[in-house]
């Protein structure tokens, strides 16, 4: 995921893999003009849709942004 600025032009991307770390789907996305946090959000959701589109469950999501991870798991409230 990358943002150069807040906001700025950013684009992001996501590896789904099982659990021997074969890769099973993966994207690459220009989000356009997003802040930092709108990147990760569009980044999650567009890897949890591939997620679902291959019918996977009890999934295990590793990300980089401590924000939007403590806002998922209710333990911080979302920046905005």
């Amino acid at each position: 995921i990358t943002s150069f600025g807040n906001p700025r032009d950013s684009g992001g991307g996501g590896i789904v893999r099982d659990s021997h770390s074969h890769t099973l789907g993966a994207f690459s996305s220009f989000y356009g003009f997003q802040t930092n946090m709108k990147t990760e959000i569009m980044a999650l959701l567009e890897d949890y849709n591939c997620v679902l589109t291959l019918g996977l469950h009890n999934i295990i999501v590793e990300m980089y942004s401590i924000t939007l991870l403590n806002s998922v798991k209710g333990l911080q409230r979302c920046p905005w």
